[in-house]
């Protein structure tokens, strides 16, 4: 059986000497892991760069019991501005990492899909914004159902329930006013600069971190955040 259909690259792993691990989300299979040969030796440079972070593919799979392998792989839309500008290069690796985690156990979901798509490509046209990954990693909550609630008019925030507090809550996981501030103003940004000084920036960045580990059981450590970082510095 084949499926054919488009494709985000999120990791890959080296296998065998022949065989790279390719995940990706599909469009109409979701996360998957699927296994490509030839990745690897002197006539390989063409073929691996199909597979970098983020890359948006068009995709043959051949679907055999339970083992999917890509057939097939064309690029969908180049992504030559992240590929070369250094800022978008390295948010593209974070943020491919961030997906890799939380999109672990992700069906097939057409509007989760489109908009990461979306985001890709506002990535690869836009001048560069060193708060992309930020609002990125805000808004996709509401696909993965977690949205932040900030009706009312409490300057705490409550990490574990999603929602403002006037008071403090009885347990370690919240945001302090001036820390719910910023979580706050991201919530209700629809893009661009958020005029936030480094210091600041990292601490939206930890606060959202903290944010998915808490509603995402699976989520776990990011070893690029320390890249990220280095960005910034």
């Amino acid at each position: 059986m084949f499926q054919s259909g488009r494709a985000i690259v999120l990791h890959t792993t080296h296998h065998t000497d022949k065989t790279t691990l390719i995940h990706i989300y599909s469009r109409e299979l979701g996360r998957i892991c699927t296994a490509v040969s030839g990745l690897h030796g002197k006539r390989s440079n063409t073929k691996s760069a199909l597979f970098t972070p983020l890359a948006l593919l068009q995709v043959t799979l051949q679907i055999k019991n339970s083992h999917i392998r890509i057939q097939e792989a064309t690029v969908a839309s180049p992504n030559s501005s992240i590929a070369t500008h250094h800022g978008k290069r390295t948010i593209a690796f974070f943020i491919a990492e961030f997906l890799t985690h939380c999109l672990q156990e992700q069906d097939a979901d057409e509007e989760l899909f489109d908009y990461l798509c979306h985001m890709i490509q506002l990535l690869e046209e836009q001048t560069f914004q060193p708060d992309f990954h930020l609002h990125l990693m805000m808004h996709l909550t509401h696909h993965l159902g977690f949205f932040p609630n900030i009706d009312g008019d409490g300057d705490f925030f409550d990490l574990i329930n999603g929602i403002r507090r006037t008071l403090r809550p009885n347990h370690p996981n919240y945001l302090s006013p001036s820390a719910a501030s910023a979580f706050f103003t991201l919530c209700q940004s629809s893009g661009g600069h958020l005029n936030l000084t480094r210091t600041e920036r990292q601490e939206l960045l930890n606060n959202l971190l903290h944010y998915y580990q808490l509603h995402l059981p699976y989520f776990g450590k990011l070893k690029s955040v320390s890249i990220l970082q280095e960005l910034f510095d």
